[in-house]
């Protein structure tokens, strides 16, 4: 508001005033005529004190001296109020714009991150990636000391190593083979023998030609009839042909009727050597049906296709049952790498698999000691495990504060409450901008401590009761918090002397599950007579109350976070009314579970929701307690917490740490009634942003 405003407000309430003070209620007619005359008389904006010539024997007018000195002092009001309200306006405006400058900050942030990842997944993405390719055609890229997988560097694959006692190689020899023409109106001859396909001589070769007088596409079989019945999973084919040969490999039971090999019914085009392998069969002999397009040779009016072999080998192989590749430390460009995708080119039958992880390296650690994080292939459609991994060097930082204190800033007529610790400084090491995934929880090693006052009926306290107090009278429910035991203090200082509801919360991880029992001492012994029971009691765990019996119960805890309330309702129990003052108790115990020995406790099993600054004050209810803001390198909340311990963690960018290698392990593994399958990894590309 300016000097303009203010004085136009000022003339108006001095106009309305008068006529009430008159016991009149103006009309706006009147308002505007008496509010008119004012305006003929001044200038909005403009001092109400003007300098004006006196005769001299005014001079000593009181009654004007003091109307100027009047005047002056109202502009001089005028002018500092107005000075207060704009630089008010101008800092919260300020403060408006800043927090939406982290906000669009934090936004944009979010979205560059999202956008590495799909570049990082996306099919065609490698062009603006870092990226290195793993293809096994020597073990340049293979840590051979860790390594218990097999390196094929003749067939550039990895696969599980093969357990020798249990694997048989088919005889084969020439007279078991015989090469059929399938096309019409062809001769063909071979230009040597059919032997050395089955030599196991990769310097000698079988090569048979195919003579046609018009270019066609030639049709052929070689047909091996084993001796006896085996057990095959593997057939290798090493060709020696001038041109692409498309190949389909068939077995027969009879030696008469051919069935194509389980999961290859498709030809596959063959240029050096093809490998099929697939789940164990019983045979009598296989079958290689060939088609060719195009002729290799073309002399003296006759078109030649050839067609041959280096080596031809049947066999069952059985593998071990697991394996593990290493990879040696694979480097990028990129001097830090922040994240990770694979693409995985391999074979992985029915009842095997592969399973990928990655790691960020570091020469001064032994490999197994490495973060390793599990990675899916980013071509995979039902990935097992994320397609993106980040392990940028992000340090998690822990600052825990058991103190509070008012600011002397009010926002919206609210008073500012900060964070301390306990040396007194409230100022966090690092700047809002430098933190990533802040959480503040509330409550370390504590209990939660409600209080209020519910006439007494005997009845078990619930829950329910605990969501009526907080939906109709929140300003009579007193929380704090006190340290982890086994005694209850039941204590009440500072107010609620009379207070007889209580529900004192905590959580427990656990990293198994556990079943232990908790006894609680709801009975006072009495100098004479029996014991007396001072009230009702319920035990919620996970939010399910549990079944007392002789005041115990037992609790079941699961692995993770468990939240434990434990809820006193204090009176008489035999005439259903309320204890007085003096016969309230001050403590209770919990016996059997001892809380002393759990290693991670806090009150609040949910960490605060961060807001910003602006909306903690101007947005939320100040009856909500569940936020925080970060204003000012400060941790800040909108209500006063009373002895109650908080953990801000947040992770930071290390400048310092920077890494642009990254080892990758593969581990293969096949179930135990499929011995003769093998996975196999034939290519793997690894990207980082």
């Amino acid at each position: 508001m300016g000097i303009r405003q203010i004085q136009v407000t000022r003339a108006i309430e001095k106009i309305v005033k008068y006529y009430l003070l008159e016991g009149k209620y103006p009309t706006l007619q009147t308002i505007t005529y008496h509010f008119g005359q004012w305006l003929r008389g001044n200038v909005p904006g403009a001092p109400g004190f003007k300098a004006t010539k006196l005769f001299r024997r005014q001079k000593s007018d009181t009654d004007l001296y003091n109307s100027d000195i009047r005047l002056i002092h109202q502009d001089i009001s005028d002018a500092y109020e107005a000075t207060i309200q704009q630089t008010t306006r101008i800092m919260s405006d300020f403060t408006f714009a800043d927090t939406e400058r982290q906000k669009m900050w934090n936004l944009l942030a979010g979205i560059s991150k999202k956008v590495d990842q799909l570049l990082l997944v996306s099919q065609n993405g490698a062009g603006y990636v870092d990226a290195n390719i793993l293809n096994f055609y020597d073990m340049s890229s293979v840590n051979g000391q860790r390594t218990t997988a097999y390196i094929n560097l003749k067939d550039r694959q990895v696969t599980l190593r093969e357990n020798e006692r249990n694997s048989n190689k088919v005889l084969l020899n020439g007279s078991q083979a015989k090469f059929n023409s399938l096309t019409a109106n062809v001769v063909h001859a071979a230009l040597e023998t059919i032997n050395n396909a089955f030599d196991d001589d990769i310097n000698s070769a079988w090569w048979q030609v195919v003579k046609v007088d018009a270019p066609t596409t030639i049709q052929a079989e070689l047909i091996v009839v084993f001796p006896q019945e085996e057990e095959i999973n593997e057939v290798v084919y090493v060709a020696h042909s001038v041109k692409p040969v498309f190949m389909q490999l068939e077995y027969t039971y009879d030696g008469l009727t051919f069935s194509p090999i389980p999961g290859e019914k498709d030809k596959r085009k063959v240029v050096d050597k093809s490998v099929w392998s697939f789940s164990k069969i019983t045979v009598k002999g296989i079958r290689f049906s060939f088609e060719k397009k195009d002729h290799d040779d073309y002399s003296g009016g006759v078109y030649q296709y050839y067609f041959g072999a280096k080596n031809i080998t049947a066999s069952k192989k059985d593998y071990v049952s697991e394996g593990i590749l290493y990879t040696t430390p694979i480097v990028f460009d990129t001097p830090n790498i922040n994240q990770v995708s694979i693409k995985a080119g391999h074979e992985i039958p029915h009842g095997t698999e592969v399973d990928y992880e990655v790691a960020s390296y570091d020469e001064s650690k032994d490999l197994d000691t490495l973060l390793w994080f599990p990675i899916s292939s980013l071509d995979e459609t039902t990935p097992k495990y994320a397609k993106v991994v980040e392990f940028s060097a992000r340090p998690t930082k822990f600052v825990e504060m058991a103190k509070a204190e008012p600011t002397l800033e009010i926002k919206n007529g609210m008073q500012v409450f900060r964070l301390i610790k306990d040396d007194g400084d409230g100022t966090l090491p690092h700047d809002f901008e430098e933190m990533r995934n802040q959480v503040l929880m509330r409550g370390i090693n504590q209990w939660r401590r409600e209080r209020t006052y519910v006439k007494f009926d005997g009845t078990m306290p619930l829950n329910g009761s605990w969501k009526d107090q907080y939906d109709n009278r929140p300003e009579a429910v007193r929380i704090d918090y006190l340290a982890i035991s086994n005694t209850l203090s039941l204590k009440r200082d500072g107010g609620g002397s009379t207070d007889n509801f209580y529900r004192f919360t905590t959580c427990i991880q656990s990293d198994e599950t556990r079943v232990v029992p908790m006894s609680l001492a709801i009975l006072k012994s009495q100098e004479n007579g029996p014991k007396k029971r001072m009230g009702a009691f319920a035990v919620y765990v996970n939010q399910k109350r549990l079944v007392a019996s002789n005041e115990e119960v037992t609790i079941t805890l699961e692995p993770g976070w468990n939240e434990i309330q434990v809820l006193y309702h204090f009176g008489n129990m035999q005439m259903r009314q309320d204890f007085i003052e003096t016969e309230l108790p001050n403590e209770t115990y919990l016996g059997k579970f001892n809380l002393a020995l759990e290693k991670r406790v806090r009150a609040d099993k949910e960490p605060l929701k961060l807001v910003d600054a602006h909306t903690l004050y101007y947005n939320i209810s100040p009856n909500s307690r569940d936020c925080f803001a970060i204003y000012e390198q400060q941790v800040v909340l909108n209500y006063l917490p009373k002895s109650c311990i908080f953990q801000l963690s947040y992770e930071v960018e290390d400048s310092e740490a920077q890494n642009n290698q990254v080892v990758l392990r593969a581990m293969l593994k096949r179930e135990e009634n499929v011995p003769h399958i093998s996975p196999k990894i034939n290519l793997i590309e690894v990207r980082a942003r």
